[in-house]
């Protein structure tokens, strides 16, 4: 009897043991629960109390194995490992009650909580798996219902929009309470994001009738109202938005709602209404994202609809301000910034010389396009150009310029096609010609080199004897085509000319030794050191020097996306005095939204200097389709492969 006492008394202080132990790992997981939902899933929250839970309630599975709290301490871990976001041993957890204990209670959560895992994994196949699993097994209602909430999930993610509708729509057809409604909000919002506005109205419109909680509710609602904006009716978005302001229930909504209503009251033409609704969100919620907006909100009003730009430019600094860190911060910082630009352009344009005016006017233009979208004001200022300086290598850019404004922008054909039959009559052997034939189905013809154009008139001007127009000619095609092998010799002969004048000696002086500074190599070089009085260097044969530290942009080469085929190839001119050599060399181009090449640089030289700058050259030259290049990545870098030979003799 004693005995029968004693093995009774072990074996109830083993039962008690191994129950204490989980008991105690339970506590602490329910700890971290508490810690992380008052935290509202703050990254962290709770993480002492989880880890605490892993270590008591893998003490259940280590001295304990054959407890019935075995399939408990696993879920509890799983579910613990869940939370600090170390989704592999999660799922190594739940799999093992899988395998181990196939008949726990335990199972239907096991698969739910895997699925959980691999949807955080971004691993959607096997989440979908884990679900259906749960779906075709599972007996409990409320696991089954998330379980099929969590395929439309996995639908909505992937943008499977239509799967995504399918699995939500079973949910209402045969779920209940809260989750019912949450999976018709995100059947509408599958709806917003394939742009079906209508669709997507009538989805948030059924929320409501099933009774959902108070914030599905309002989220329901003023998704509706979005959907009327979005679909063209202003003024039925504003009678949904100003029904919800009146709701005292969702006052601290109301910023948000605000802001709606200003943009409604903008697409009826209420500016004024605008102004207010923006002004009461800035003074009732501030230093908030929705006062921030409201702010540049306001910016946007004083700059495109009042035409203040010093008004807006204050709002755009007080946007920036009121919250730093914020998307909308760097909207308003942009803004302000680009007010500034535009200010110091118009104050150039008005105290430059001619000259100088020409490309500030340009880059004027260029701001109201594409910074400020405010095209009239862009065709104006491209107008000017051709009218002021229609001698100057911008005038086919804004004759361009204008074109597409009227084809992509205002979408007026017959604007367009006027436009471009000027460029091909008045800028016949430029490439912006070549587009205009593109454009206008029409043959395209043989392009001649401009720089050689401008350099031919110069060299015709100064054998009659006209000695300004040819320092004109020159000088443009200097200035405009700096890489062309026409440069150095168009600077000596406006060097020579000067020369030449009375009263000009010091500008011949000038003009060589820019020739000199700007052109090494070239045999115009030598020639202007001779009229300098100067002596030539002594060639080297030194081996060039390779041990040179490579460049951080030849180092960065490799995570650049290639240029796309070239319209115009480049005219490579092979060094006479170069060696040999044959193959494929990088260069690294930046390239403009007209398509021309603004800076060319070799990724990795060919040991000749000469060779080297003849193939940047040849770079510079080329020109492709800007139609090709992503809008974004105008005047970004890109690698451009150029084919090198020596001709034969």
């Amino acid at each position: 009897m004693k005995k029968l006492f004693f093995l009774t008394f072990i074996l109830l202080g083993l039962g008690c043991a191994y129950y204490n132990t989980f008991f105690h790992a339970q506590e602490s997981f329910q700890k971290a629960e508490k810690a992380r939902i008052s935290s509202n899933n703050k990254a962290g929250a709770g993480k002492d109390s989880y880890e605490k839970a892993i270590k008591k309630a893998a003490m259940v599975l280590a001295y304990y194995p054959k407890s019935r709290w075995v399939d408990d301490a696993l879920m509890l871990i799983g579910k613990s490992y869940y939370h600090l976001g170390e989704y592999h041993k999660a799922i190594r957890k739940f799999r093992e009650l899988q395998t181990n204990l196939p008949k726990s209670n335990y199972l239907d959560d096991s698969y739910y909580w895997m699925g959980l895992s691999y949807f955080q994994l971004e691993n959607y196949l096997q989440a979908e798996k884990s679900f259906k699993k749960l779906l075709a097994k599972g007996k409990e209602r409320k696991l089954l219902y998330e379980g099929r909430y969590m395929l439309g999930e996995i639908g909505f993610v992937t943008k499977d929009y239509g799967k995504a509708i399918e699995e939500y729509g079973k949910l209402v057809a045969e779920g209940k309470g809260e989750i019912r409604a949450q999976a018709q909000y995100r059947i509408g919002e599958c709806w917003w994001e394939m742009e079906d506005y209508k669709q997507a109205l009538d989805a948030f419109k059924k929320v409501k009738k099933m009774g959902p909680a108070k914030e599905l509710g309002f989220q329901a609602e003023f998704k509706a109202g979005e959907c009327y904006l979005e679909s063209g009716q202003p003024q039925e978005a504003l009678r949904v938005f100003a029904v919800l302001s009146r709701e005292g229930r969702y006052y601290r909504h109301l910023p948000q709602i605000r802001l709606e209503i200003a943009e409604c009251e903008l697409k009826l033409g209420h500016t004024a209404g605008a102004i207010k609704e923006y002004e009461l969100v800035s003074e009732e919620s501030p230093k908030t994202e929705e006062s921030a907006q409201a702010l540049y909100g306001l910016g946007v009003i004083y700059e495109d609809e009042l035409k203040d730009l010093k008004k807006a430019k204050e709002f755009f600094e007080k946007s920036a301000e009121e919250m730093p860190k914020s998307e909308v911060a760097k909207k308003a910082q942009e803004k302000s910034a680009n007010i500034v630009k535009l200010e110091e352009y118009k104050s150039q344009l008005s105290g430059e010389e001619a000259e100088k005016s020409v490309k500030t006017l340009f880059l004027l233009a260029e701001m109201y396009l594409l910074e400020l979208n405010e095209q009239d004001s862009a065709l104006s200022a491209y107008r000017s150009v051709i009218e002021h300086f229609p001698e100057t290598s911008y005038a086919p850019r804004s004759a361009y310029a204008i074109s597409w404004i009227w084809d992509k922008v205002k979408g007026d054909s017959l604007q367009a096609e006027k436009a471009y039959e000027r460029i091909i009559e008045d800028y016949p052997q430029t490439p912006y010609a070549q587009k205009a034939r593109e454009w206008l189905g029409l043959p395209p013809v043989e392009e001649k080199d401009p720089a050689e154009e401008l350099f031919m008139r110069g060299e015709s001007h100064l054998l009659q004897g006209e000695v300004d127009s040819a320092l004109t000619y020159y000088g443009r095609m200097a200035n405009d085509y700096p890489q062309s092998r026409f440069a150095p010799k168009a600077i000596y002969a406006m060097g020579w000319i000067y020369e030449n004048r009375e009263d000009s000696l010091r500008l011949a002086k000038e003009t060589y030794r820019g020739l000199i500074d700007g052109y090494p190599q070239s045999e115009y070089t030598l020639l202007a050191m001779e009229r300098l009085g100067e002596r030539a260097p002594e060639p080297t044969s030194a081996s060039p020097d390779t041990s040179e530290q490579v460049s951080p942009e030849v180092a960065a080469a490799d995570s650049l996306p290639f240029a796309p085929p070239p319209l115009k190839l480049g005219e490579l001119v092979f060094p006479p005095q170069a060696p040999a050599f044959q193959g494929t060399v990088l260069v690294k181009i930046r390239i403009d939204q007209w398509g021309d090449v603004k800076e060319a640089h070799i990724v990795e030289s060919t040991g000749n200097k000469s060779l080297d700058w003849a193939i940047e050259d040849a770079a510079r030259q080329t020109h492709f389709d800007p139609t090709a290049i992503d809008r974004k990545l105008y005047n970004s870098w890109f690698l451009y492969p150029v084919e090198v030979k020596k001709p034969e003799e």
